[in-house]
């Protein structure tokens, strides 16, 4: 489908906005209209059954298969070739750390050690070990570092929502103080 057939079905479906430049602001997907952060081949299914979007949109719609995007099995030959210990995955609205994805014993208690470290570094928002544990979104990168790699992986989402879309420029300043020793932190033992 062609971005404009994308967009008279998000209208038409999902209350997109009427303002093209807003809904642009706002998409989320690759050209194809695949949310790539649920293209990834862990509890894909669930993705598709969640949010219930069938077909090209601006953003949540997994895609006709797992890794059915090549920028998805890029990354995926990137992760093979590279075989990392830990994954930091950069998207940039909510000031939140995304890490848990069904682990249980022994990796839980690693990932949630490691969680709480970044979350300390930045002052963002996240679950810790003993609170409430759920997954609302599945198909991304770190969902399929942690479930089949079974490393410790992160969404690190920066920048406040009230910042708006797309994220300020003159906000990357803050956004890179709060982050830029996450990777260090992460790569220690």
């Amino acid at each position: 489908e062609s971005q404009q057939e994308i967009y008279q079905s998000d209208r038409q479906h999902y209350s997109a906005s009427s303002d093209p430049a807003e809904y642009t602001a706002r998409w989320k997907a690759n050209g194809e209209g695949v949310d790539l952060n649920r293209n990834f081949d862990a509890h894909w299914e669930d993705s598709r059954v969640i949010e219930g979007i069938e077909g090209p949109a601006y953003a949540h719609y997994p895609g006709p298969a797992p890794e059915s995007e090549p920028e998805t099995r890029a990354l995926l030959a990137l992760t093979e070739d590279y075989a990392p210990t830990v994954t930091l995955s950069y998207h940039s609205r909510g000031e939140t750390i995304y890490w848990y994805f069904f682990q249980e014993g022994e990796a839980l208690e690693r990932d949630a050690r490691l969680a709480r470290r970044l979350l300390d570094l930045t002052g963002y928002a996240g679950l810790a070990r003993g609170e409430d544990l759920t997954v609302t979104s599945f198909g991304g990168y770190k969902d399929y570092c942690v479930e089949t790699l079974g490393i410790p992986a992160f969404t690190i989402e920066t920048g406040a929502s009230a910042w708006g879309i797309p994220v300020p420029i003159e906000r990357f300043p803050e956004i890179y103080a709060q982050c830029k020793n996450l990777t260090a932190l992460a790569a220690a033992p």
